[in-house]
């Protein structure tokens, strides 16, 4: 893997200080980046999860923190709930819960979900997104814009569970290009109403070099209660594929 080096200005002094790992090492789910003797383990592949990486460490150093201190620190945390969230339950592929507030974090979400994807020769970025009870029209468009321009795969449901509104998911599908909602392009879809029921139509249809991307709720509408639940739908899902039984 090709060393990146990470530069950061001083905002008084203006020196400039670059932050370069000794190697870098891909591993499932994730890379080793080692500084001295210390490694420091990435959840996500590519370079932006390298460079997020790095960032991370320039920030510490800049606090005079030990490089021990930052490696010890770094390889136990586990992020913010639903902020780009990877869940493991023994899966061959990535799957990633995400809960972008506008189309914006939804964009840069799905463009590193997408560099996560290309690490694995003819993978597929498989999306479960739909629209929310308060998307404006606008929302939904450039929702559905976005989808079309990052995902291979569509599984187009609520964000929230226990929900019976077949004219928004409609709505939805109807700001898609023409030619994905009349089957004549390579992107697919599939709508479901019943989001337990789209979570495990596209766990079962993984393969081991794809990446799936979930969109949840936002922190202000329950955001632990669906990652929770939909981190168990998964589990049982996997537990019951062929592969792992």
């Amino acid at each position: 893997c090709r060393i990146i080096g990470y530069s950061t200005q001083h905002e008084e002094s203006h020196k400039q200080k670059i932050v370069v790992p000794d190697t870098i090492t891909p591993i499932h789910h994730g890379a080793l980046l080692r500084f001295n003797n210390q490694e420091i383990h990435m959840r996500f592949r590519g370079p932006e999860g390298v460079s997020a990486a790095l960032a991370a460490v320039a920030a510490f150093q800049a606090l005079s923190i030990s490089i021990e201190s930052i490696a010890s620190f770094l390889n136990t945390f586990k992020g913010s709930t639903g902020y780009f969230t990877q869940i493991g339950a023994g899966q061959a592929f990535d799957i990633i819960v995400d809960a972008p507030e506008d189309v914006e974090e939804l964009s840069l979400s799905l463009s590193i979900a997408k560099s996560i994807q290309h690490q694995e020769k003819l993978g597929l970025l498989v999306c479960i997104i739909g629209p929310h009870a308060n998307d404006s029209a606008t929302t939904q468009k450039e929702k559905a814009r976005i989808a079309t321009e990052f995902c291979d795969r569509l599984y187009i449901t609520h964000k929230e569970f226990d929900v019976d509104d077949a004219a928004s998911l409609d709505r939805f599908i109807s700001y898609l290009p023409w030619e994905i909602r009349d089957r004549r392009s390579s992107i697919l879809f599939w709508r479901f109403r019943d989001r337990a029921r789209a979570l495990q139509s596209a766990v079962e249809r993984m393969r081991a070099q794809d990446t799936l991307f979930i969109e949840v709720n936002t922190p202000k509408k329950g955001l632990h209660i669906s990652v929770s639940q939909e981190q168990s739908i998964i589990a049982k899902i996997i537990k019951n594929r062929p592969e792992t039984q």
